[in-house]
């Protein structure tokens, strides 16, 4: 299930700014909310 994290980074917003936004105050919650990342991979290869 995609999240707004999600499809922010699918958008072109980095990182940081979409931690800004949602107030994630570290990387590993903002990656927790962030559940395509590793499906992308598989779909590029």
């Amino acid at each position: 299930m995609w999240s707004f994290n999600t499809y922010m980074r699918k958008a072109g917003m980095p990182g940081s700014a979409i931690m800004g936004i949602t107030g994630h105050s570290s990387r590993e919650m903002f990656d927790l909310s962030d559940a395509a990342a590793e499906e992308d991979g598989r779909r590029g290869v």
